[in-house]
């Protein structure tokens, strides 16, 4: 209508509008931590300056015997919870996808993001490769494992991989530690109390602020020697809401309720974020 009344400012305001809203996220200096609730299993999307890292996909398990519904239901965490959140904040491209261990809960819809967004490397934990770890080094490129890895850096936030290889997957999960200037966080995917100790004993590691706390809150993580040593703030659970594992685990709680240790879970809260320059949390 306006261009056959040959009236061109609305629409050069609309399209300035539309360039500044594709833009915006480029300007957005803040860095987030988010636990996206993708039931149970787990996802922590980190995003500063531009730069994202997704610390696994999750990965519902379908029990359908139909190809086609497995194939349906399999896809929809990722288009209804990982890629709006990825779009939502204008993210591009994941510049690491890491992929704590081989368990399905935990890399279920690796295969489905890979297939639909942009992802710059992905790494894999040490020890031994599975089914679904040999399918991605077998049909996607830039597959790392993280113990040729010395440092990431994903916008201000530095990642350091603190696990070893161990014969059980969960023990071998991946470890991080991230900081974000005066912000330590230590990421446990599943890792166990064996692997606990193991960190425990090879690192001298600082306050923590925030713990994502290993397998879910279940009692095969989170020794009493972690939180002493660690005194975090917060702990983020990841969990599904009346799942059948019982996650997390009333022994957990007690552990962190005896070492004054706030805690909150997707199962209740949602998808988790905070904001680590002003230390919001929504």
């Amino acid at each position: 209508y306006k261009l056959k009344q040959k009236n061109y400012k609305p629409l050069i305001l609309f399209f300035i509008l539309l360039t500044i809203h594709y833009l915006y996220p480029s300007f957005n200096k803040s860095t987030y931590l988010y636990m996206l609730d993708v039931g149970q299993g787990d996802s922590i999307l980190i995003y500063s300056n531009n730069e994202a890292a997704l610390i696994d996909t999750g990965g519902k398990t379908s029990y359908s015997t139909e190809s086609w519904q497995q194939a349906i239901k399999s896809s929809t965490l990722t288009n209804n919870t990982l890629l709006p959140a990825l779009e939502s904040l204008g993210i591009k491209k994941i510049k690491y996808l890491i992929l704590t261990h081989g368990d399905y809960d935990h890399l279920g819809e690796a295969e489905n993001l890979l297939n639909t967004f942009k992802v710059e490397t992905i790494i894999l934990n040490q020890g031994n490769i599975n089914t679904l770890e040999q399918k991605i080094i077998n049909n996607y490129k830039s597959v790392l494992i993280s113990s040729t890895l010395n440092e990431l850096k994903v916008g201000d936030v530095r990642l350091i991989e603190l696990n070893s290889s161990y014969d059980d997957e969960n023990t071998s999960s991946q470890v991080y530690l991230a900081n974000y200037k005066n912000t330590n966080i230590l990421l446990m995917g599943d890792a166990t109390i064996e692997s606990e100790q193991n960190i425990l004993n090879k690192y001298n590691l600082p306050h923590i602020d925030i713990i994502k706390l290993g397998h879910h809150g279940s009692k095969t993580s989170t020794s009493e020697e972690l939180l002493q040593q660690t005194t975090p703030t917060l702990a983020l659970i990841s969990c599904g809401v009346d799942n059948k594992f019982n996650h997390p685990h009333d022994e957990v709680l007690e552990k962190l309720s005896k070492y004054n240790v706030q805690y909150l879970t997707t199962a209740e809260e949602g998808t988790i974020s905070i904001n680590l320059k002003t230390k919001q949390i929504t």
